[in-house]
């Protein structure tokens, strides 16, 4: 029997998660069709673009992803409590985005500004888009279903085109957020699609290097897309110098209000930190995946390439959680599962 999402996923804390989903029977659905010699490798495009608009409207920080033939992965941080912060016109900005109405300039925008009206006005509907965009189960349905509809008319077919469900695994760690990331980057050097790094298109670490500066490089590892901080906040630290406000000015980020009724929209307290994100640079991490990806290239085993190797290689088991064996077991005890995972080595 499968596992409930409710284990799988935290709906407390924030978590970063190693995500995947697969076409059904493992068809080659976003490539070369080896029987019917059909390349749909354009659908890769149609992924990539609908990845990177929910991505800033959902709860999560998009970290890594790669697009392959039949399946991909993403590496992202879910937060499931930063919808709670969100005021509820940015809830109905960011649902509109996932589905805008249909046309162009100016008479989309104007669409999009009575679809907002509408659904501020339904406060029923508000809060399901609420739930709905701080879910991961949510953020994966809307990702695939728009992909598959596209593709069967495409098809003239019907049916499932995504396996029903898609697999998650929590990463306990920093070193399990990097080693999942690192799996990811370099799926296309692990099947040969590409030589090195530099030539892995369809991926985070493509679109990394292409915009890459040498002072990108001594920075920490950002996401390549998130939507989890409230459009205002993001807009704040963007500016070089935010403006000072007078101490009898409203204080209009503390509160938002939902129907009749004011609440603070301080962060809810959790019993239990948050899961630790990526720590290191981007030149640490690229440094990482050469050697990695060094190792492909020689077909040594992991224990003989580096201990990244190691960690890389118990990535690619479809385990509930990663990290070392104390997180293993908190995590297993937090959900009243037993503890199988293989600890992440050391």
């Amino acid at each position: 029997m499968a596992t409930p999402r409710k284990q799988l996923v935290d709906s407390e804390v924030a978590c970063t998660y190693h995500v995947s989903s697969r076409c059904v029977r493992q068809s080659w659905l976003f490539g070369l069709d080896e029987l019917t010699r059909k390349d749909y490798s354009y659908r890769k495009a149609w992924l990539t673009e609908r990845l990177k608009v929910l991505a800033t409207c959902f709860a999560i920080e998009l970290y890594a992803y790669s697009i392959m033939s039949n399946h991909y992965h993403l590496v992202l941080r879910h937060d499931p409590k930063a919808c709670e912060m969100w005021t509820d016109e940015e809830v109905a900005e960011r649902w509109v985005e996932v589905y805008p109405p249909k046309g162009e300039g100016q008479a989309l925008e104007e669409r999009k500004a009575a679809a907002r009206e509408r659904l501020l006005g339904n406060p029923g509907r508000l809060a399901g888009a609420r739930k709905t965009l701080g879910s991961l189960s949510g953020f994966m349905q809307h990702l695939n279903q728009p992909i598959a509809r596209r593709a069967n008319k495409e098809d003239e077919r019907k049916g499932h085109f995504f396996e029903e469900r898609f697999y998650s695994g929590a990463l306990l760690s920093e070193e399990a957020v990097v080693a999942a990331m690192a799996y990811v980057d370099l799926n296309p050097v692990r099947a040969k699609i590409a030589r090195d790094i530099e030539e892995c298109a369809d991926s985070s670490i493509g679109e990394r290097l292409r915009e890459c500066t040498a002072e990108s490089l001594e920075e920490f590892l950002r996401p390549v897309a998130s939507g989890v901080k409230s459009r205002d906040d993001c807009a704040v630290e963007a500016s070089d110098e935010a403006p000072a406000v007078p101490e009898t000015a409203p204080a209009s980020r503390s509160k938002r209000t939902i129907g009749t009724k004011v609440e603070s929209a301080e962060r809810p307290a959790s019993t239990r930190p948050d899961y630790p994100g990526p720590q290191r640079t981007l030149g640490e991490y690229v440094t990482v995946l050469r050697s990695l990806a060094a190792g492909y290239h020689l077909d040594l085993p992991p224990d003989k390439v580096s201990a990244w190797s190691v960690k890389v290689a118990t990535i690619r088991r479809r385990q509930r959680a990663f990290g070392p064996l104390e997180h293993l077991k908190q995590w297993a005890t937090v959900r009243g599962t037993p503890c199988r995972g293989i600890p992440l080595a050391t």
